[in-house]
């Protein structure tokens, strides 16, 4: 199965529909702003299980079992779990 990497476009409108700003956004998932700007810019390609989980992430059923789970935080993003070395 080969997953589909979003235009720059898609990237954007993708952003916008979610209301975030590009540091927000990339904070989701725990990208720094550059790779947002670099997504959306074409300078780089999202790739396609990256944006399986963004697009994951907007619907309002996976927010509320991940806050459910103790994983989604207050500031929209992913709660990092640090493991033992």
């Amino acid at each position: 199965m080969t997953l589909h990497s979003p235009t720059p476009d898609e990237v954007r409108a993708h952003r916008a529909s979610l209301g975030l700003t590009q540091p927000a956004y990339g904070s989701l998932l725990g990208y720094s702003v550059r790779i947002v700007q670099s997504w959306e810019s074409g300078v780089r390609t999202m790739p396609g299980p990256v944006w399986l989980l963004y697009r994951a992430l907007s619907v309002p059923r996976v927010r509320r079992m991940l806050r459910a789970l103790g994983l989604w935080d207050s500031e929209l993003s992913i709660r990092r779990h640090e493991t033992a070395p």
